[in-house]
């Protein structure tokens, strides 16, 4: 029982993410903090903080407020973790929307939450993201704003200089911080409510088990709409003031490169993920030495792509995770 944490319970005042991005951004400013697209997109935490707070500052001149719930429905990109923290700065409640939804299920679950504002990508490869929540918008009596990251507005936004202060939100511990939706076995998308303490610890508990620092370099491929990407992966790697590494979308070779490139330490996945990085012909020809620790997860693992793991990644002790959307990610880490 170590390793469980209540950051709300400790001599610490770190227990919101916008806490802990401006205590990184003022400790170590020049920092990688972000890397997205390859590597052609690079954010340090001063500049992520910046970003932050323009966006917070902007969502706020919209009339967006504390208890808001406020939608993200974009791939995994560099804008991602700007705008989970701008939302959260504000105590604005964050609506994570899975990108495979199509007209009907994205319709209830903007109904069904009552976003007042969504923050989207255009398109992503066949989905045409901004086209279909304009044409449902007129069914959507509580949506005021809809934000393109891919615009020219969104990006004068972040091309503007800091213009106020931001004043930052005062969590409560159980203050409802994230509605996540989850399919479950049967039906309509069903949102589970997950409150601002249950996110930190499990934060908090992650980096603690996975003895994370500053100096690793965390990539993934787990998509940030699920809360083990937004929760077990950025604000855990946020958490530890370690640099994140983000791919738009999962490709096994693609993955092999980056963490040879980019000197990857941390590496999280699913078990054919795992596989599909096993299987592609050219990986014995990538230097993956500077991987020390990971995690499969999201299905059962089999003890023998487990073995193979241990054998094809210099991973000292793969961790194998559980857990479930109403818990805020993990319940238990077990190493293999």
């Amino acid at each position: 029982m170590k390793y469980i944490v209540d950051p709300f319970s400790e001599k610490t005042s770190l227990n919101t993410p916008y806490r802990l991005l401006r205590h990184y951004a003022e400790k170590w400013p020049d920092k990688e903090a972000l890397v997205f697209d390859a590597g052609n997109q690079r954010m340090t935490f001063r500049g992520w903080l910046d970003s932050v707070d323009k966006l917070a500052l902007e969502l706020s001149r919209r009339g967006v407020k504390a208890g808001d719930p406020v939608a993200l429905l974009a791939e995994n990109r560099i804008e991602w973790p700007v705008a989970q923290i701008a939302i959260s700065a504000l105590g604005a409640i964050l609506v994570p929307v899975n990108t495979h939804f199509r007209d009907n299920d994205l319709r209830h679950v903007l109904d069904h939450s009552q976003v007042v504002a969504i923050l989207l990508s255009e398109r992503f490869r066949s989905s045409e993201y901004l086209a279909m929540v304009r044409a449902i918008h007129p069914q959507l009596p509580s949506l005021r704003d809809i934000i393109n990251f891919d615009d020219m507005e969104y990006e004068a936004v972040m091309r503007q200089p800091v213009l106020a202060e931001l004043t930052e939100w005062v969590w409560s511990p159980r203050e409802l911080a994230s509605i996540q939706y989850t399919s479950g076995t049967t039906g309509r998308p069903k949102g589970a409510e997950l409150c601002m303490e249950g996110i930190m610890m499990n934060a908090w508990g992650t980096v603690q088990r996975l003895e994370v620092t500053a100096m690793d370099r965390w990539t993934s491929i787990i998509p940030l709409f699920h809360c083990a990407g937004c929760i077990m992966n950025t604000l855990a790697c946020l958490t530890a003031g370690a640099t994140y590494l983000g791919m738009r979308a999962f490709d096994a070779g693609q993955m092999l490169s980056l963490i040879e490139r980019e000197r990857c330490t941390v590496l999280t996945g699913v078990p054919t993920s795992y596989l599909a990085m096993l299987e592609h012909p050219d990986r014995p020809y990538f230097d993956l030495s500077s991987l020390r620790t990971g995690t499969c997860g999201g299905a059962d693992c089999d003890p023998r792509l487990l073995e193979q793991c241990a054998r094809a990644f210099p991973i000292n002790g793969l961790v194998q995770v559980y857990g479930q959307t109403e818990a805020s990610t993990l319940i238990a880490l077990d190493y293999w």
